[in-house]
């Protein structure tokens, strides 16, 4: 790594939390500029069949927290 690239990490560690999320996004978000057309079309075939599973009652939502606990009871992680 160069001593400028280091510098300007540093200067990036030192902005506030808020910050360094938001640029973490940003520059994450510049690398995805290519979008796989038959990923794109496999997602698509999934949000529409998950959709029509909540709109045919054959499944319900819970709420994040019980999801979680249900992967935990699952895993048998410790709390």
């Amino acid at each position: 790594m160069t001593t400028q690239l280091e510098e300007l990490k540093q200067q990036l560690v030192d902005l506030p939390h808020a910050d360094r999320a938001w640029l973490v996004q940003e520059l994450i978000g510049s690398l995805d500029h290519e979008v796989d057309p038959d990923w794109e079309q496999s997602w698509l075939v999934e949000v529409k069949r998950r959709s029509a599973e909540l709109d045919s009652g054959a499944v319900t939502c819970v709420s994040a927290d019980e999801a979680l606990a249900r992967i935990d009871t699952r895993l048998q992680c410790p709390k």
